[in-house]
Order: structure tokens, then sequence, then C-alpha cells
């Protein structure tokens, strides 16, 4: 089937970012609408990304100059895990391993594993970023200097958080409607299948009838097209993954020069775990919890105190925590939330939908825009491994948290269903972790030894033994003095990298 329109059903971030993309790729090559509904919009509280954005951004025609101050959005170097072992905070940020090789045998992981297993916060000394994120130092010096040249396929060290609403606003207003894309509110009330049981059109409630080759459901946790209509079941992941609800609200700052971190927090909470994300207004912040531990009225209480008595309102999220198997079926292809969702604790939500829409573009620039059944199958291939890989990894931050003291967290490590794709990559981290570098759908071998070793799983270890791991006795010096220059470029950069709050506040010329 050639595609020469496409109608995109939700015009909430998601939406928003895949019609940019595809306008971006497609130019004038295709008949791109979006369908927007005030009913179905941005939840509102996706605020943070990965790395990728950066060259998303980059790529849509966007330099920060053109977003960040509109976004109000602040630079990102990861997530910093306040309570979740007892021998302190640590962080999972995004790093290049090349650097820490010393040939294709040898790498500083295991020189950490091998003579530093007792100290938690040696890990740091291996990366640039933990000291300087820690200082609230920014990782660039103006728009055009960044601290960290593009090596490989990471882009950078850095990301961001920012306001999703007034994100996808400047993406709609300085790329899709420039690119051509056409924009249509209304509410979705009829779906027209074919004989085939493709969509032959869809129609609104003021009865107009909107026709394509293909519809993207962007639709949210309802999967407008891709379950109420193409009956695609979602799988839920809530064996592995308990929590189902959110509360959250914005915080005020109270010294906004030293709240403004370069980071997000995430603390475990009686039934589950919370985020403070700051962004340049203010600090988003939600309580993701299971409603099987504790009521929302608790959940409610509890977050309040967190913060100190807060009075404001918060808002109430219900969470479907999975994936569907197919999020191509037929010619409707589902990315967000009607996708899949695997919590926000590592911020994947844009990716998700990222990793989609560019294999969607890449196929359909690889067959002159024809959608094929080779497309639906690299699609959802896609997603699986990228679920998959999200799951895992969440899961592993439950199981090795060292916090104990709550049902919700006993049965964490007691009750939950551990996949068996889990289970070989805490047996590969158990045994030779650093030998040989992974590079996951989402998150590498350097993700999991920096979440594992900030833990204690390596000297603490109920899934499997202490690692082995060899080094040639005439490597150390050479290893230590590397691990030197590392710490010596992070005091240079001390010097020279600005406060992250004093440099957006020049930058943006307000407080």
């Amino acid at each position: 089937m050639e595609v020469k329109k496409i109608l995109i059903v939700g015009g909430g971030t998601a939406g928003i970012m895949t019609a940019a993309l595809l306008s971006k790729v497609f130019k004038k090559k295709l008949d791109i609408t979006v369908i927007h509904s005030n009913k179905v919009g941005s939840i509102g509280v996706g605020e943070s990304s990965t790395a990728s954005l950066q060259s998303f951004m980059k790529f849509i025609g966007l330099e920060e100059k053109d977003w960040m101050e509109e976004s109000s959005a602040v630079y990102k170097y990861g997530g910093r895990f306040m309570n979740w072992s007892n021998k302190g905070d640590h962080f999972v940020l995004v790093e290049n391993e090349q650097t820490l090789y010393v040939n294709k045998k040898t790498n500083l992981l295991q020189y950490l594993l091998k003579y530093h297993g007792d100290d938690p916060h040696k890990i740091n000394d291996l990366f640039l970023t933990p000291s300087l994120a820690l200082d609230n130092l920014s990782p660039c010096v103006d728009d055009e200097l960044s601290y960290v040249p593009t090596l490989n396929e990471i882009d950078s060290v850095y990301s961001y958080n920012f306001d999703a609403i007034k994100f996808a606003d400047v993406i709609k207003r300085k790329v899709c409607i420039p690119n051509g894309v056409k924009f249509v509110e209304g509410d979705l009330k009829q779906v027209k299948l074919d004989d085939f049981g493709f969509i032959q059109d869809i129609k609104l409630w003021d009865q107009s009838k909107h026709k394509a080759d293909l519809y993207i459901d962007c639709s949210g946790f309802k999967g407008a097209l891709i379950e109420s209509v193409m009956g695609e079941p979602f799988i839920s992941f809530e064996e592995s993954l308990f929590c189902d609800k959110a509360i959250a609200a914005p915080i005020p700052y109270k010294d906004k020069r030293s709240e403004m971190e370069p980071y997000s927090r995430l603390y475990t909470m009686n039934s589950g775990w919370l985020w403070k994300t700051p962004i340049y207004d203010r600090i988003g912040s939600g309580y993701v919890y299971s409603s099987k531990y504790i009521t929302d009225e608790d959940a409610e209480k509890e977050f309040r105190e967190f913060h100190g008595g807060y009075g404001g309102n918060v808002l109430k999220i219900n969470m479907r925590v999975g994936t569907r198997e197919r999020v191509a079926v037929k010619n409707v292809v589902a990315c967000g939330l009607a996708g899949g969702f695997s919590e926000p604790m590592e911020s994947t939500g844009i990716s998700t939908f990222q990793g989609i829409m560019s294999t969607l573009a890449t196929e359909l620039e690889k067959n002159n825009l024809n959608y094929t059944n080779q497309t639906i199958d690299a699609i959802n291939a896609d997603n699986i491994d990228m679920m998959i890989d999200i799951r895992d990894f969440i899961q592993a931050h439950y199981l090795t948290c060292q916090r104990n003291d709550t049902p919700f967290w006993k049965d964490c490590k007691t009750k939950a269903f551990v996949p068996d794709t889990l289970m070989q990559k805490l047996q590969i981290m158990s045994v030779r972790p650093a030998d040989e570098m992974f590079r996951g759908r989402i998150f590498g071998s350097v993700n999991w030894f920096q979440w594992l070793w900030g833990t204690g799983y390596f000297y603490n270890n109920p899934f499997g033994r202490t690692p082995r791991t060899d080094i040639k006795e005439k490597y150390i010096p050479y290893m230590e003095k590397k691990i030197d220059l590392i710490k010596y470029e992070v005091g240079l950069l001390k010097q020279l990298l600005p406060n992250l709050y004093d440099q957006l506040r020049e930058k943006y010329g307000r407080d």
C-alpha cells in the first residue's frame, strides 16, 4: 500500500512529535493531518527525556535557542537515586562507554570490581558527569559550546527537563505548521472499516469525515484506534511492576539557584517511589504507587507530607503499565501511551514513540512510501525489544533496592514475576559483568553497571555470586593513571562551566 496521506489521532506530545518527524523526513511528499481533541491531550507530567531527544530536536530543525526558553527547559545529566541503597545516593547517567576501555578486553569497570568493591562512590571517578551534576553545573558554556563532542552512537551526555505542554506547542508552531501539517479539532465519533478490516475513514462529532492511507494512534492510554477499533489487547506488566497509579503536582521553588539541579531526584516511598524534576519555572513532582498497597487518600497524604505539607491541587493519574504485542495492525500504528508505557522512572516515555516513529519513517523511506507487511513486522519487533529492555531495567531497580520495610518493597522482591530476559541479564552481570559491554535497545551495560553498583548488587547479591574479574597486573598503573586523568578533567571543567540557574537566567532574561 502506497502511503500518501497520514492521519494522526491525538495532538499531545506524541502526536505533535510524530507529525514533526514525518513532515521533516518526507517534506511535501505526505499529506499529514492531526486530529486534536481537548479531551485527549498531553498527560502533562512527561517532563523528562533521555539523551536521544537532543539529536531528534536538531533533526527536525530546532536548535536549543529555538525551543528551550519557551518550554521552560533545563539541562539534565540523568537520575539521582536518593534512598535506594543503605550506602547512599547514586546516579544513573548517560556516558560513552568507549572512554572506559583500556583495550578490547580490559576496561575500568573490571578494575573497579577487583579493587574498590566496598566503595559505593568510587564509580563516580570513572565518569565526568556525577561531580559536575552535584555542583549544579551546566553541561554547556553557551549555545555553541558543549564540553562533550559527538562520539559513536551517543550524541550527548545530557538531555533536558521541560514543560511538556509548552514543548509540544513550540514544535507545532515552529516545525509542524511550516512543514504543512494540518490540525483539526474534534472528537472521534465513528470509524468505518473496509471488508478486510482496514480503517476506511473516521467521522468526528461535527459530522466531518477524514480519510487516510495510514492512521497513527496517539490517543493516550485510551487507545482509541489500536484497542477500540483494531481490538489489539494490552499486555500488562503488572506481575512484574506493581505500580498502577500516580499523583503529580507543580512544586514552587524555595531557593531557585540551589534547587534547580541538572538531574531528577528519585526517592523510595512506602508503596512506590517519588520523582522531583526541576524545570525553569517550578519543580515537577509525582508519587508513583500501587493501589494494592496504599489507598489514594494515604498516597496523597504521604506525597503532601514529603513536600512539607503542600496544599495545592494534585493531578491523579491511572497508569496502564505494559505494551501491545503489536503496535502496528493493518493500517494503524500506535505510539506513545496508546502503544505502551513502563513507568517514568528512567524518563523513557518520549524514547518509546521516537523509536516506533523512527522505524516507521525508515521503512517508508526505504520502500518509497510503501507500507508493507515487512514494515509492520519491523515496527512490532522493534517495539517489543524496546519495551522488554525498559521493563527489565526498571524491575531491576525494585529487585535490587535495599529497602525492605513495607509490604510493597518486600513483595517486589519475593512475589514479583521475574521474566527470563531479566534473569539472564542479572546472571550475566553476576558472573562477568564487565568483560563484554553490551548495548541494549535503550539501556546498555554501563547503565546496568551504574545501577547495580550503586545498590551493592555485586557484593550483596541474592541472585548470583561475587563476580570474577581478571586484569593483567601490568595494566593496573595505566588504569589508575587513566582514572586520575578523568578526575583532572573534571577539576578543569568545574572551573569553566557555569552554574545552571545563573546560565539560564542570563540566557532567558528572567528569574
